[in-house]
């Protein structure tokens, strides 16, 4: 069984697992950025905790300055609710595509997604983060991709305050890339 595990974490260094597993999505790592792409703008994400009916997740596209976000409404937002009338399974990847709603409108593979901000972008040297909450009034980070302060170009975004860490609830990256494998794990990531 350890030689499995070292041989997953060899080859799989880049997944994050959830911190606390308690069938809520209110932890960093509950989710994890699988997909992030500019054309059509969307993303997404891979359930690493099974997610109730009824939860919301806020993603922002807009520098955290280590204490908030740098402008209440400078940049989009995105809420995505699973209203599916039942828990979605740890391991599942919800898809959002057109999530600046610019080209026929903006959809979510399970559950539903609307920009209730608008300005959504994802291009490359941009970034999201994965919230509850509010943008004025933040929970709980869940998750991180894209650049941060670390690439320097006068980004100000940051993890600081955030309780993500690089490479483990958080991805830096530069570029982009979109996630079209499998949406069906059985329960098993």
């Amino acid at each position: 069984m350890k030689k499995l595990l070292f041989l997953f974490v060899l080859l799989f260094p880049f997944i994050t697992f959830a911190q606390i597993e308690d069938d809520t999505i209110d932890d960093p790592g509950d989710i994890v950025f699988v997909g992030y792409h500019d054309t059509d703008d969307g993303f997404s994400f891979l359930l690493m905790d099974n997610c109730p009916n009824g939860t919301s997740i806020r993603f922002v596209d807009e520098e955290w300055t280590g204490a908030a976000f740098n402008s209440p409404t400078g940049e989009g937002e995105v809420l995505w609710t699973n209203n599916t009338g039942g828990t979605l399974a740890k391991g599942t990847i919800i898809n959002i595509t057109d999530a600046d709603d610019n080209s026929g409108g903006i959809t979510a593979s399970s559950g539903t997604a609307s920009e209730i901000d608008s300005g959504f972008s994802t291009a490359n040297g941009d970034q999201i983060y994965a919230i509850t909450g509010t943008r004025v009034a933040p929970g709980t980070f869940l998750a991180f991709v894209g650049e941060d302060s670390s690439f320097g170009g006068g980004e100000i975004a940051t993890l600081a305050g955030t309780g993500l860490t690089a490479g483990v609830t958080a991805r830096l990256i530069a570029t982009e890339g979109y996630y079209n494998g499998t949406t069906v794990f059985n329960g098993t990531l």
